[in-house]
């Protein structure tokens, strides 16, 4: 990948100093922390100028601080406990291992292998959600995700640990089955 030289110079630099194990669960959920946060707090600012209040759809409910907190809390307890500890075991299974060769695909290669995971995803996200609305999987897990009838930034996480196994498995599955260097999992 000679179009991006700092890139294959942080990469193998990455690679030299850290262990597999970091590389692949460490690293890989402190991306997904960074990201997840901060797409959230410009939200939670908004959500807090009166100004930006009329352009709410549902201008007449107001979501609280408590509401934010115990979303805060279920989110977190998520992330440790359920997300942290799957990255965890999928990378014990060497046959769903991600590529961290130190050669990096090029950039095509991976826009079209990212293009691909968004499909996966999507097609396997949309059928998941589907049947967390049958009304046996709605009623046992799925109605956590709905407690909030005016939803707001960290309400879109705000699910059952087993929604959230059960749905993370769609963004999982793109990268597992197409062997993705970790590299274009961590931009996925």
């Amino acid at each position: 990948m000679a179009e991006i030289k700092g890139l294959v110079t942080l990469w193998e630099y990455t690679l030299d100093n850290t262990s597999e194990l970091f590389l692949k669960t460490g690293l890989m959920f402190g991306l997904h922390e960074l990201f997840y946060w901060s797409c959230y707090i410009p939200f939670l600012i908004c959500d807090q100028i009166p100004y930006l209040r009329r352009y709410k759809i549902q201008e007449e409910v107001t979501n609280t601080l408590p509401d934010h907190w115990k979303c805060f809390k279920l989110i977190i307890m998520n992330h440790f406990a359920v997300v942290l500890p799957l990255l965890f075991v999928t990378h014990m299974f060497e046959s769903f291992a991600l590529n961290d060769s130190r050669e990096l695909p090029s950039i095509k290669t991976m826009i079209v292998q990212i293009l691909m995971c968004f499909l996966i995803e999507d097609f396997f996200f949309y059928w998941g959600h589907r049947a967390l609305h049958t009304r046996f999987l709605y009623r046992l897990i799925h109605h956590v995700h709905h407690e909030h009838s005016a939803p707001f930034g960290l309400a879109a996480e705000y699910a059952h640990p087993l929604e959230v196994i059960f749905l993370g498995m769609a963004t999982i599955i793109g990268p597992m089955l197409m062997n993705l260097h970790v590299v274009t999992t961590w931009i996925f």
